[in-house]
Formats: structure tokens, C-alpha cells, sequence
């Protein structure tokens, strides 16, 4: 979402009160942050990934296999308990995520002796080499390495306000967290509905652990949220590409070459634009972090039909991801059911009725403890549904943008042929090794994005449309779904590719030891994954650092809003804002209490009679008696104004002409915030 002047009716010129009172943006003290990128960027990453990891290891999951399913256990953990520590009155903050970590550990230990009857000793003798473990890690760091500098480039403003659509949501539930203590996603109404405090269900796992993050870093709320967001990006989609392209191609080779095509895909994670960048850039972070842990989850799950020591894990490695963002488990199920329709029926791991019941082992238990998000979720279905992306294109346009990746958000770029057309060369690859279900699933995929680019009807279009509205018929998002399919196919091409120049190479020289070649494979693989890289890294910077551009909320908002906090009654009461500017950062940044937490289409009315009365017909409040009803039912005192707004919109009618109104005193103007206050 961009971001354009508006221009307000008021008095452009600053008030004599603001130029001497108002104290700059360092007193507010939460959009600052004395946490660095680099140590920030560490400690987030850690805090995602040693807490799954140890209960993955008392779960006797391997070290690579622990590391790689962590954030989802991670987020698992936090899931189980925020749930009922909000229900029981619990705040949420580090020392209760230490006990929840405590407790859910211990029950895994506890669980090692029933489980041990289950255990297959014969296949985790079959587990990951070191080396062939080394290789992969050497992939993911390539990976992380070529995002962590884009995000490096392309976010030189990295502490400031993003102006992107969610991102002041986000930020207003960790800074939300924080302040009351209550992260359960079943209670997000509280900060959303302001008036009501109508039920509203908001996945809130992230921003969990996220405040977690704040308390132990003492970064600000802000800070917290974009350095979450960069380390999904970073490092979970490096591993996801890894996992993937392991499960897909272990049966059918040797582990040295799982692991180079493996390690290959990881490194080329870092070029596809869709994720993490495109993601990144319309803040759509729990969704990102939920794609990023899918497919370790999803590969966990299937390997628990022939470890079923691995059931209890998988259930909450699934727990946790559905608690992110319900996207993501809803990809999870997607992969499972693929890969077991088209895969294990016809090749049973310990049979179809045994594999079948490990299945509902799983599914049962992890569906009883999303029961009450599921039934918050069943209460915004008509919202959820009624997402729509038609382009007016035609069919042909949007079964070819789908097919090259090429969606609204990427339309402003080159297609990335090179990919596209390793891609094809990767599914062909599949294709004759008999690895079918990963194509099933792009089809599926891309005949959706096609529906909801340009739907067509009849039974089919039926069925398309219910799936479609599991991923909110975004092209966006499903074409996501798309690019982790994309990265193993291209790992799997690039690798493939590689090997056979060499052996030729190796033949026509005829001498050199089989370490030496190996190497030039390496070496290639490398130079490939780089090159390729860095000719992406332009955009790549560029969708990470595009938001976060100090346009919605600039130094003058700043400046307004602790000139605000200094004011008699600016804490204890709310502040009357607008629903389309950036004002209300006001609650994250400086911690008062704003009447929108988050950005709304301004012909909505929302819930509550007296917001949409202060809505539309605040400056009428000479004339209008609902307004000063409206105004004392909600406790407004101050209002404030900021330019500019979201693009497309305009301010509120209620607040386009407060100058002209006897009952609100302008009381600040810097020439771009105004502050007024009630003189009724």
C-alpha cells in the first residue's frame, strides 16, 4: 500500500504553544531502541529457535532435524499457553514463557518411556550423516546470508514507522502485550474493538513471542516487530527450501546428493521475490513466519508414520503453526494430504491403515486444542470470504502470471526467467523420478490463482473458490505457497545440472581425485547461488526498505505525540484519531490510547454506535448533540490529525473541518500533526 498528501482544512502554521512546548522525538523513549540490527537480528533468531530445538531434543529428534523443526515447537509452546493463561487471568511475559518452555519439556521427558515402545530403532540409524548435515548447513547459511543483506541494504531506516497497512496493527498487539499481559488470541478484540471489546479471534502467537523479545532486549515495541519479521525472513525460508527438497529426494538417492541439492535450494531461497521479500514488504509477518515453518512441520508429521515416537511433537510443531497464522496449516494439510494421496497410499510406510490411523493420531489431538481459535475464526468467515483480487484480465493473463509468478505485487519487476524456466527443468526432474505430488499441489495451485483472478463457474469453480478462501483468494498468498515448490524444483535442477557438467568435465579430462571434483561441483553450486543472488539483490532491498520510509508517521508526528503525552488527562483517556492515517502508531510508539488501533476502510462503521458518530460527525458537534454523547461515552479529550493518509482514501468526515467547530480548541500545529481539544 503506498502512501500520498492529503491536504486537511487547518491552519497550516505552527501554534505558539507547540513551538515552544513540544519535546522532540527521543522523549517518547519506545520508537527508539539501544538494540543494534546485527545483536537484535541474533537474539530474535535464538529466541525462535532454542526453545523448540531443546524440546525437539528431549523429544530425541536429531540435532539437524531439531533445528530445523524449533520455530514451530517454539511457537507450539507459545500457542499451548497463551491460550489458557488468558482464560485464567496469566499474564504473558518472559518469566511465564520460561514456565510454559519448563512445563512442556518436562512433559516430553516424561513421555520418552511410554514412547520408547514405539520407537524405530532401524530407521533412526537411517538419519542424516555428519557431513551430509555440514552440507546442508552450509546451504541455509548461504541462504540467510544473501537475505540478511538485502535486508542490510534495504533498510537503513530500520527502527523507524513503517507505512505499510499492518504493520501498525502488529506493533499495537506486541505494545498491547506488553502493557496488559494478555497475548490469547481469543481476547484481541480488547484492542481492536475499543468501544465494544467485542469477541474478536486475531492469531496473536507472534506478536507472543515477539513481546517476549521486547522484555528481554527492552527494544521498543516497533523495534520488536520488525526484527521478529526480519529473522522469519532470514532464516526460516533457507531451512524451509532445505527440508523440502530432503523429503523429496531422500528415498530415491544417496544422502551426499540429497544433501548438495538440498543445500543448493536452501542458497537459492534468497533470489525467489515472492517469499520472504514480497511478503515482508506488505507486512503480512505472521503469514510469512507461518509459510517459513510449514514445511518443516509438514515433514515432521510425515516422518512420525514411521517414528511415532514423534506423534506428541508433531502435534505441537502443527499446533504452532496453525497459531501463527492458520495459512500456514492449512499448507501443512495441503502437503500431507498430497503427498499421501498421490505418494503413500500406492507406498505405505508401515501400511495404509496403520499410516492412516498415525495421521488421525495427530490431526485429533491438534484440532481439540485449536478448537476455540477455530471457532473464532467460524465468527469471521463472511470477512474472510469476502476477499477478492478479480484483475479484469482474462483467464489467459492470470494462468500465465501464475505460471511465471507474476502477481500485482511483482508486476513492477522482470520476470525471473531464470528461475522459471530451472523451475520447469527441476519438474521434469520429479516428473521421471516419479515425485508427483509437489506437481499435483502447483496445479491445484495455479488453477486457484487463476479462479481468483478471473473466476469462472460451475462445479469446479465451486470447489476452487472454497479452497481459494482458505488463502483469502489472494494470488499474493498462494503464489507464495507456489515459490517453496518453485525452490526445490531449482535446487533440484541447479544440483542436477552441476553434477552432470562436472562428470562430463571429469570424463573428457580423465584424472583428478573424486574430493577435487566434488569441490568444482561446490564451487559451481556456490557461484551459481550467489551470482544469481546478487542479480536479484536489487529488488530484493528494495521490498524490504520500501515501507519503511517515514512517510505515514515522520518526525513531526513524533513530535506531536509527545508534546500530546505531556498534556493533563492525554494517558487516562482515548484519543480521538482518524481510521486512515497514521495516528494510530500513537499507541505503540508513545502509549496512549488512540479510538483506531489499526488502519479501517473509512465507510465502515465498525463496532460501536458512538465511534462511528465521532466518525462521521465530530465537527458538527456544535449543532449535533450525538456528538457530545458520543464524546463522553468514549472519555475523548484530544483529537489528532496527522497527513498524509493511506493512498486512496481521505480523512474521516468527522475530522475534515475541526478548525471551523466551537466545541474543539486547536491547541497544536506543527503543519502537519494538529492536536485539538474538547471545550464543551
Amino acid at each position: 500500500m503506498n502512501f500520498t498528501n492529503h491536504t486537511i482544512l487547518a491552519d497550516a502554521r505552527p501554534c505558539p504553544v507547540a513551538a515552544h512546548a513540544a519535546p522532540g522525538p527521543s522523549h517518547l523513549g519506545s520508537h527508539t531502541s539501544p538494540v543494534s540490527l546485527g545483536y537484535g537480528v541474533l537474539i530474535a533468531l535464538l529466541l525462535l529457535v532454542i526453545p523448540g530445538t531443546i524440546v525437539a531434543r528431549v523429544g530425541r529428534l536429531t540435532w539437524p532435524t531439531a533445528v530445523a523443526v524449533g520455530p514451530a515447537l517454539t511457537y507450539g509452546v507459545v500457542a499451548l499457553a497463551i491460550v489458557p493463561f488468558g482464560a485464567l487471568g496469566v499474564p504473558w511475559n518472559a518469566w511465564t514463557a520460561l514456565f510454559a518452555l519448563a512445563i512442556v519439556a518436562a512433559i516430553a521427558l516424561c513421555l520418552r518411556i511410554p514412547l520408547a515402545r514405539v520407537r524405530d530403532v532401524d530407521a533412526e540409524a537411517r538419519a542424516v550423516g555428519r557431513g551430509p548435515a555440514l552440507v546442508v548447513a552450509a546451504g541455509v547459511l548461504l541462504g540467510a546470508l544473501l537475505i540478511g543483506l538485502a535486508a542490510l541494504r534495504g533498510l537503513p531506516n530500520w527502527q523507524s514507522i513503517p507505512s505499510n497497512w499492518d504493520s501498525v496493527w502488529h506493533a499495537n498487539t506486541v505494545r498491547f502485550i506488553l502493557d496488559t499481559g494478555q497475548a490469547s488470541p481469543t481476547h484481541m478484540g480488547e484492542l481492536r474493538n475499543v468501544e465494544t471489546h467485542e469477541a474478536l479471534y486475531y492469531p496473536s502467537t507472534f506478536h507472543a513471542l515477539a513481546s517476549v523479545f521486547s522484555q528481554l532486549t527492552g527494544a521498543a515495541p516497533t523495534t520488536a516487530y520488525t526484527l521478529s519479521s526480519l529473522v522469519a525472513a532470514i532464516w526460516l525460508f533457507p531451512v524451509s527450501a532445505a527440508t523440502l527438497t530432503w523429503q523429496l529426494l531422500r528415498t530415491r538417492t544417496d544422502q551426499w546428493r540429497t544433501a548438495g541439492a538440498a543445500a543448493t535450494a536452501a542458497a537459492l531461497s534468497a533470489s525467489f521475490t515472492a517469499l520472504p521479500y514480497v511478503e515482508f514488504d506488505t507486512a503480512s509477518m505472521p503469514n510469512l513466519a507461518a509459510y517459513g515453518m510449514a514445511v518443516p512441520t509438514m515433514v515432521l508429521v510425515v516422518s512420525a508414520l514411521r517414528h511415532r515416537d514423534r506423534i506428541p511433537l508433531a502435534v505441537l510443531a502443527l499446533l504452532g503453526v496453525f497459531s501463527v497464522h492458520i495459512t500456514g496449516g492449512v499448507i501443512v494439510v495441503l502437503f500431507v494430504a498430497a503427498w499421501w494421496l498421490v505418494d503413500a497410499l500406492w507406498h505405505p510406510v508401515r501400511g495404509r491403515v496403520a499410516d492412516f490411523v498415525n495421521l488421525v493420531l495427530i490431526a485429533i489431538p491438534t484440532a481439540a486444542l485449536l478448537l476455540p481459535q477455530f471457532l473464532g475464526v467460524l465468527q469471521q468467515a463472511e470477512i474472510i470470504v469476502g476477499h477478492a483480487f478479480v484483475t479484469h484480465e482474462g483467464k489467459k493473463r492470470a494462468l500465465i502470471d501464475a505460471m511465471v509468478q507474476h502477481t500485482r505485487h511483482l508486476n513492477d519487476f522482470p520476470i525471473q526467467w531464470v528461475l522459471i524456466i530451472l523451475a520447469a527443468i527441476g519438474a521434469v526432474i520429479l516428473l521421471v523420478r516419479r515425485i508427483w505430488w509437489p506437481l499435483a499441489v502447483w496445479l491445484l495451485l495455479v488453477v486457484s490463482i487463476v479462479h481468483s483472478s478471473a473466476p469462472f463457474g460451475g462445479p469446479i469453480g465451486t470447489l476452487t473458490g472454497k479452497f481459494s478462501d482458505l488463502f483469502y483468494s489472494d494470488p499474493r498468498r498462494l503464489s507464495g505457497v507456489i515459490t517453496m515448490l518453485l525452490t526445490a524444483a531449482v535446487g533440484i535442477a541447479v544440483f542436477t545440472l552441476a553434477s552432470a557438467a562436472v562428470a562430463g568435465a571429469r570424463r573428457l579430462v580423465g584424472k583428478g581425485g573424486q574430493r577435487a571434483w566434488n569441490a568444482a561441483t561446490a564451487a559451481i553450486l556456490v557461484a551459481v547461488s550467489v551470482g544469481i543472488g546478487l542479480a536479484y539483490l536489487p529488488r530484493a532491498q528494495f521490498l524490504f526498505g520500501e515501507k519503511y520510509d517515514r512517510v505515514l508517521v515522520d518526525a513531526k508526528d513524533l513530535e506531536a505525540w509527545a508534546y500530546l503525552a505531556t498534556l493533563p488527562g492525554a494517558r487516562d483517556t482515548l484519543i480521538g484519531d482518524a481510521n486512515t492515517d497514521g495516528t494510530a502508531w500513537m499507541y505503540a510508539v508513545a502509549g496512549l490510547h488512540p479510538l483506531w488501533t489499526h488502519y479501517d476502510f473509512p465507510v465502515q462503521q465498525g463496532p460501536g454506535y458512538n465511534r462511528f458518530i465521532f466518525w462521521a460527525y465530530a465537527d458538527d458537534a456544535d449543532t449535533d448533540p450525538r456528538v457530545a454523547a458520543a464524546v463522553k461515552a468514549l472519555n475523548i479529550r484530544y483529537v489528532v490529525t496527522s497527513t498524509p493518509v493511506v493512498r486512496g482514501f481521505v480523512m474521516p468526515d468527522g475530522l475534515v473541518s475541526l478548525d471551523t467547530s466551537r466545541s474543539w480548541k486547536k491547541i497544536y500545529d506543527n503543519g502537519e500533526a494538529r492536536i485539538y481539544e474538547w471545550a464543551q
